[in-house]
């Protein structure tokens, strides 16, 4: 293989003629991808995680709701209240909000109470801020690809690999912070580079305001920029010189600036712990790696090929192998950092302390990343030669995968169920609404957590009555309803309706065998 090898360049193949003809293809590609980050951008299951986005955006809780679970008979639609900004609640009551559950950083809450005041509370406007935030990506990974390799292919390779990733679709679709995040990675990432190349004051205070959004964006972000630091480190020869003394100046202007909210969680110590511990439980080795596996797959095909799925990350470690073996340090470094950090900061607790955050797929967007601009290296540099076999094999198998996560991600956006959104539960509840929307005059009483309240509120009638209770309640159904449905009752709830002789409890559905733990319907039959 034929390439170019001069000073300060990285490795770049020496004939580019293609490059025009295949800017154009990328460019179709982008724009399918973002085409696909707005289609039925309201279609999908609006979930427990997006209905906390909207409470503490609208500066609520849901240990205030539960203090209005006074027996009073409402409708679903006044439960709407708590799932958009309104008179009630101020800029103030967001920020409390998001102060007692500070497991996520404040920054994205913020900029979606903004939008949702200026355009509305629809499932579509409200994830429409994340689709817009993805769209940075795009110019971000190319401005990460130019630092690093010095070449538009591989920025619009990358580019195309981002544009119908169902991973990258997915979070674009969803109110959550993962789009911002993943933008933070990028820029900080390229102004990291930009500022150690150049040099300059303004470089290295741009450096550190991406890091500081990045630090408003996500916890794990501590780890991207941990690897960051490392790769400074390692690339000055662990010397002091004038680099080191900048990056460590930026790293501490970045910390200092995001004290407050280290304040907040240590005062609400409690909380953020069991946040952090919440769903860990020991999981075989053999899990672990089936779906570190199947996640390397849903990054590019979303489907799940069983052993099959041994192939692509064959592929993807060869496509590091290559990179460390057709790079100079300062590139694959870089990238084996981004990569290398976050996994390792899940995986060996998970490995050590048992717990399954290593296969949590969002949590590891930092590592995809990485591979992802790896893999447009590979097929820069490998598809660049022209009229031989080896250049149309991996124009096909390039185009297989453009090609492949363009018709999953297209089906993606038509499911109204995707599998990262505890896909079961999303099920049921989808299933009892339409049970409850087809009864004449429903019911539902329960004493359930609000979030599954408000969960279930998105996919019922905005007529039917609800009737939401604490501790104190007594069984006292009024009149005047067809059917009287009880939504995942305590035992104490369902135990007090059974005292009473006049009401016999049937259970219509359940998820789970344990009714503590899974949601659940009952029907009140009055005997």
């Amino acid at each position: 293989m034929k390439l170019i090898k001069s000073i300060g360049k990285t490795y770049i193949p020496k004939r580019l003629s293609y490059a025009r003809v295949l800017k154009s293809g990328f460019i179709v590609i982008l724009i399918l991808g973002i085409g696909l980050r707005f289609w039925n951008i309201d279609k999908s299951f609006y979930w427990g995680d997006e209905v906390r986005t909207s409470l503490r955006a609208s500066g609520y809780t849901k240990e205030e709701i539960q203090q209005s679970y006074d027996g009073q008979i409402i409708d679903v639609d006044s439960l709407r209240k708590y799932q958009f900004p309104n008179p009630e609640k101020d800029l103030n009551d967001t920020v409390k909000a998001l102060m007692s559950r500070p497991e996520h950083p404040p920054l994205y809450y913020l900029m979606a109470r903004f939008w949702m005041q200026g355009f509305g509370d629809s499932v579509g406007v409200i994830r429409s801020l994340s689709a817009l935030i993805s769209l940075i990506a795009f110019p971000a990974i190319y401005w990460l690809c130019l630092e690093l390799f010095e070449s538009p292919v591989v920025g619009w390779t990358a580019i195309a690999i981002i544009a119908v990733s169902p991973l990258h679709i997915l979070y674009a679709q969803e109110a959550r912070q993962y789009s911002l995040w993943t933008v933070a990675i990028l820029l900080s990432s390229a102004a990291l580079l930009r500022a150690i190349r150049l040099k300059r004051k303004i470089d290295w205070g741009i450096y550190t305001l991406t890091l500081t959004l990045g630090m408003y964006s996500h916890l794990l972000f501590a780890a991207v920029a941990l690897g960051q630091g490392l790769y400074v480190l390692s690339l000055e020869g662990l010397r002091f010189n004038k680099t080191v003394i900048r990056y460590l100046a930026a790293a501490s202007i970045s910390a200092l600036t995001f004290m407050p909210w280290v304040g907040v969680m240590i005062a609400n110590l409690a909380y953020t712990s069991a946040a952090i511990v919440e769903g860990q439980k020991d999981e075989t080795l053999f899990y672990l790696i089936d779906r570190w596996f199947r996640n390397i797959n849903r990054v590019f095909f979303n489907a799940d090929l069983g052993s099959a799925n041994s192939i692509l990350v064959i592929f993807t470690l060869y496509s590091i192998y290559f990179l460390c073996r057709h790079t100079p340090k300062r590139v694959w470094l870089f990238l084996i950092n981004l990569i290398g950090v976050t996994a390792l900061s899940l995986i060996v607790p998970d490995l050590i302390l048992g717990g399954w955050r290593s296969v949590a797929i969002r949590y590891l967007i930092p590592c995809y990343l990485g591979i992802q601009i790896a893999i447009a290296y590979f097929f820069s540099t490998q598809i660049a030669f022209i009229k031989t076999w080896k250049q149309r094999v991996w124009q096909l198998v390039l185009m297989t995968i453009l090609l492949t996560g363009l018709i999953t991600g297209t089906i993606q956006s038509q499911q109204e169920v995707v599998w990262s959104k505890d896909a079961d539960k999303a099920e049921f509840y989808l299933e009892i609404a339409q049970l409850i929307d087809q009864t004449p005059r429903p019911l539902i009483i329960s004493d359930t957590s609000p979030i599954d309240v408000l969960t279930l509120s998105y996919k019922l009638n905005p007529n039917i009555q609800l009737q939401l209770v604490n501790e104190t309640y007594r069984p006292n159904i009024p009149d005047g309803f067809s059917n009287v449905f009880l939504l995942s009752p305590s035992d104490s709830l369902r135990k007090s309706f059974k005292k009473q002789r006049i009401y016999k409890l049937k259970l219509i559905k359940k998820l789970g065998s344990d009714l503590n733990e899974n949601p659940h319907i009952w029907e009140i039959i009055k005997r």
